[in-house]
């Protein structure tokens, strides 16, 4: 190896990982903790190397068969002997060059802006949700038809239903005198009414004292049904973007293909921000 001749590494410079310095007689001074690795591995192999950069400063996709952006197209035009920066290791770059045994890795993640507080005409329904004030409004109904025909015919299922809603929103029940099977079915409403009172009540405050938020997006799924409705800007890295569209043979990658695919492909295909 101390013989060979002078090779040519393709870097692409990143103030996270490598940085460098060309000096008045055309020699590079790398810094950063790859950059301290590629001196450290070139000087154990003494072999003397040459740096090249990618004009469209990308790590490289293939973009049409046989043709690649960035480093990886470097090396394919034979431009460069290898690369070298943090490139991460995909199927189809697999299919081009050789790596060498992984030595960093990394998680895939995103970030959002801290939820706003909700404002809406009709916070006084968020303490329950669609489901609960449904099965409410369905209690309500059949209480008010078994009321009524318990009645005999002395008062409508109107009536009934005007006459047990006030006890949910705190009013007293005003039904007259009942049959001891009317006094005891308003006995079970009036607890249902005043046990729903409380809950809403006791939520309703909560609110007041630390304000409804929107819900935040908390993982890939329900990052996927956000970008699909186009709610949010969104600011990407083509190189992420590529890498989630990899698909990677683990069970993991298999679970949430769907979601991983969905966010890339509806990324490249709107007119989103990219940084």
């Amino acid at each position: 190896m101390k013989n060979a001749s002078r090779i040519t590494i393709a870097v692409n410079p990143n103030e996270s990982y490598l940085r460098y310095n060309l000096s008045a007689d055309g020699t590079y001074t790398i810094s950063g903790f790859e950059g301290r690795f590629l001196q450290i591995a070139m000087s154990a192999l003494g072999i003397p190397y040459n740096l090249v950069f990618p004009e469209d400063g990308l790590l490289g996709e293939e973009i049409s068969p046989g043709n690649w952006t960035g480093m990886m197209g470097l090396i394919q035009r034979g431009e460069a002997d290898l690369a070298f920066t943090h490139l991460p290791i995909n199927y189809q770059r697999t299919k081009l060059v050789d790596f060498s045994r992984y030595y960093c890795m990394e998680e895939y993640t995103f970030v959002s802006q801290y939820p706003e507080t909700t404002k809406s005409a009709f916070t006084f329904l968020h303490p329950f949700n669609l489901p609960i004030w449904t099965c409410i409004l369905v209690s309500l109904v059949i209480v008010s038809v078994c009321f009524a025909m318990l009645k005999n015919g002395t008062s409508s299922v109107p009536e009934a239903l005007f006459q047990l809603f006030p006890s949910i929103v705190g009013q007293p029940l005003n039904v007259g005198r009942n049959s001891l099977k009317c006094n005891i079915l308003i006995t079970f409403w009036g607890f249902f009414a005043k046990f729903i009172l409380f809950c809403y009540t006791s939520i309703l405050l909560s609110f007041l004292i630390q304000p409804l938020k929107e819900s935040p997006i908390r993982n890939f799924h329900e990052l996927s049904k956000e970008i699909h409705v186009r709610r949010h800007k969104y600011f990407y890295n083509e190189e992420s973007i590529n890498f989630l569209r990899s698909s990677l043979k683990s069970i993991f990658q298999i679970l949430v293909k769907f979601y991983i695919e969905l966010i890339g492909s509806t990324i490249l295909h709107n007119y989103f921000l990219d940084n």
